[in-house]
């Protein structure tokens, strides 16, 4: 496992060892409300991997629900960020490096935007892999770029980060989905002066997680479908 710890270790709350304590009384908070509410939960925290470091994550939880509401299981899935973080962390001091570090970002795309919404930064492996090349982007706005329908909407997310508000969604492009989230980049001063934003390729995943959906779901009615019938054994 990641965290190194062993499947008793981790069993019922054991797992939250691993959560960084500063993270972990929040997340635990906003962790139990999203079970008792059956929403999806998304935070960014601190998980210490097996050789002791303690790095930033994704995290999304899942809560899968029965025809009456009752849980049957959550799923969770946590995606290594760290690089991201130190990147929204360095990209005042050295844009260089950051350029650098987009062109890099593995199994996602980096964007910077000004106020203008126009592209600054762009690279990363996903963006490469969608076949394009962050070179061809910078200096076109987003509309530009994104195109309809869902250029509307993000020109709607990036105003509302320009604002000072962070964003998160999903969605599809060419037969992949996609986990977008941007933050306000802001100067010595606290003003904002862009954004910072990162697409995470989550197509396998959401596979993974349709399956385990389509598997409830048969489980759900094989146990329903039985409540109709009795099975008798004579001998």
């Amino acid at each position: 496992a990641y965290t190194g710890q062993r499947l008793e270790q981790a069993t019922g709350w054991g797992w939250a060892d691993a959560v960084h304590g500063d993270d972990r009384r929040r997340f635990l908070r906003r962790y139990r409300e999203a079970v008792r509410s059956g929403r999806p939960l998304g935070a960014e925290l601190r998980i210490r991997s097996a050789d002791g470091a303690d790095r930033w994550h994704l995290v999304r939880v899942e809560v899968l629900l029965d025809a009456e509401g009752h849980v049957l299981r959550v799923v969770g899935a946590a995606t290594d960020i760290h690089e991201l973080r130190m990147a929204g962390e360095a990209i005042r001091a050295n844009e260089e490096q950051v350029r650098a570090m987009a062109e890099n970002l593995p199994g996602a795309a980096v964007f910077v935007v000004d106020r203008n919404l126009r592209y600054t930064v762009v690279g990363g492996e996903a963006l490469k892999a969608a076949g394009f090349e962050g070179r061809d982007l910078v200096g076109r706005t987003v509309g530009e770029v994104i195109g309809p329908p869902l250029d509307r909407a993000y020109e709607a997310h990036y105003r509302r980060a320009l604002l000072g508000e962070a964003f998160q969604t999903e969605h599809e492009l060419g037969q992949r989905h996609y986990l977008t989230r941007g933050v306000p980049l802001r100067d010595g001063f606290g003003r904002v002066t862009g954004v910072l934003a990162v697409s995470y390729d989550m197509t396998d995943r959401k596979r993974a997680e349709d399956a385990v959906r389509l598997g409830e779901e048969r489980l759900r009615l094989i146990v329903e479908n039985a409540r109709e019938y009795a099975i008798v054994a004579i001998d």
